[in-house]
């Protein structure tokens, strides 16, 4: 579980609705461009990006 401030998690719910609505090509750049605009938050996002992709793989794998 993530340890950060009801702020903060407001922007990175806010963050990560807008990147799963991305393509992941798009959400690459996307990505890279958050790291210049939002260092504070893009490597918190990375991870819950991360975990959500790892979550839909396993999913996949289950139902496979």
């Amino acid at each position: 579980m993530l340890n950060v401030s009801p702020a903060t998690w407001n922007a990175l719910s806010q963050l990560l609705d807008e990147a799963l609505s991305l393509e992941p090509a798009a959400r690459a750049a996307w990505l890279a461009q958050l790291a210049t605009t939002q260092p504070q938050l893009a490597p918190t996002l990375q991870r819950l990006l991360a975990a959500e992709t790892s979550s839909e793989t396993a999913d996949i794998l289950v139902r496979g």
